[in-house]
């Protein structure tokens, strides 16, 4: 088990980290407190935090909350809190629930945040 891990981590049968950022693939299962990246496993995906970027596994995706915004792709994919407005989430699998919202196959939630821009705080330079 790492505690921080920013970069890639890949593991024949199982990653487990406490704040991960980058990219990391393993054989079964990745265990995160949070997630900033993709994460791709054989089996699950679980994160007991926030999650921000991608999950693909072939059995389930979950997570308690979005950070900014989450793509899952698996057959299960669960995102516990519901989504606030201004954050986007995007599942495909047979069950897909976002807080309270469940829908088979394709789940979008807060797709006007996905395209909105972030306002630059003005610096400026002499």
């Amino acid at each position: 088990m790492t505690e921080d891990h920013i970069g890639v981590s890949i593991a024949g049968l199982m990653n487990w980290n406490d704040y991960f950022k980058g990219v990391e693939v393993s054989g079964m299962l990745n265990f995160s407190e949070d997630l900033k990246g993709v994460s791709v496993a054989g089996l699950m995906n679980i994160v007991y935090k926030k999650s921000e970027g991608a999950q693909y596994s072939l059995l389930m995706n979950k997570t308690k909350r979005v950070d900014e915004s989450l793509s899952q792709i698996g057959l299960i994919n669960i995102v516990e809190d519901n989504l606030p407005e201004d954050k986007f989430a995007l599942q495909f699998g047979l069950y897909n629930r976002i807080g309270n919202q469940i829908i088979p196959f394709v789940n979008v939630k807060g797709l006007k945040n996905l395209f909105k821009k972030k306002k630059n705080k003005g610096v400026t330079v002499e």
